[in-house]
């Protein structure tokens, strides 16, 4: 008989920063990892905590967000029981699309598929929801899982999911890749605390 996981996934949002180094995460990836460890604290199964998300390039020489996600988790959920999965070094593994797939790849090599089941319950904010689910979809079509929307302090802006998702419906040739380059060049500072 498989073993049964909960996977508690809360995506990498903002970040505060220091003298251009990441200093801490932002109050919205708090909600998101607050909101998660909530939804599951009284479940019996066995859980897991994941953060996936590296840096972006102009802060790669300091932690990654999923290192600081790590440590708030660590200091306001240390009595919880969780095992982790924590991106100390890969700070390439930036935007939805590679922290999904970096994180579920990683749960599924350290608790295989033919000796654990797993529900997967990915967290964000409302209006990220659907193209989260696009790509878990997408890229994991066969995986359990649960989207939870999780309170935040500030939305996403519209232009920012627009653009993300056409550049989802591109896919990742060039096209798409000159679409996500141009998203990021107009930095709304929505991810900076």
């Amino acid at each position: 008989m498989k073993q049964h996981i909960f996977v508690v996934f809360p995506l990498a949002n903002d970040v505060c920063s220091k003298d251009n180094v990441w200093s801490d995460i932002g109050p919205n990836a708090k909600c998101r990892i607050d909101d998660l460890v909530f939804w599951t604290q009284n479940a019996e199964f066995r859980k897991v905590i994941v953060f996936a998300a590296g840096t972006d390039r102009s802060h790669d020489d300091g932690l990654t967000l999923a290192q600081l996600g790590a440590r708030y988790f660590f200091f306001e959920h240390r009595h919880c029981d969780f095992e982790w999965i924590v991106n100390h070094d890969q700070s390439d593994v930036y935007g939805t699309d590679p922290e999904i797939f970096w994180g579920v790849t990683a749960v599924l090599a350290k608790f295989p598929s033919e000796q654990f089941s797993h529900t997967f319950f990915f967290g964000t904010q409302a209006r990220h929801l659907p193209r989260v689910k696009k790509i878990v979809n997408k890229r994991f079509p066969n995986l359990h899982t649960e989207f939870i929307t999780t309170g935040q302090t500030k939305e996403i802006p519209r232009w920012r999911e627009a653009v993300s998702s056409i550049k989802l419906m591109l896919g990742d040739g060039w096209l798409g890749g000159r679409v996500q380059q141009l998203r990021r060049r107009f930095s709304d500072r929505f991810d900076r605390a």
